[in-house]
């Protein structure tokens, strides 16, 4: 089991759809917006052929009250797979997403 936890400020970039880093402050400059991200990942080999995975992970924002009411703030998803290596170097699988 993995899990992550990342805080900063700009860093949206660095997560999947994590929304802009950058917004205009109330004087017209560059404010880098804070983000929080979390990461739950679970890997499970049945035996040498057959590996089921499944992740969660969440995004908020906090929006500063000078920014847009609607803007990105939060978002999730949810993926399972169920993964076979019928060969050596052949993966073949299907994934379930929520997101």
């Amino acid at each position: 089991m993995l899990m992550q936890v990342a805080y900063g400020h700009g860093i949206a970039n660095y997560f999947n759809d994590g929304g802009n880093d950058l917004a205009p402050d109330g004087n017209g400059n560059a404010e880098a917006l804070p983000i929080l991200g979390l990461l739950l990942y679970y890997d499970h080999y049945w035996d040498a052929k057959w590996t089921v995975r499944s992740a969660t992970a969440k995004r908020r924002r906090t929006i500063p009250a000078d920014k847009l009411a609607n803007a990105y703030s939060k978002g999730q998803y949810m993926s399972a797979n169920l993964l076979h290596y019928p060969a050596k170097n052949i993966l073949v699988g299907g994934e379930l997403l929520l997101g």
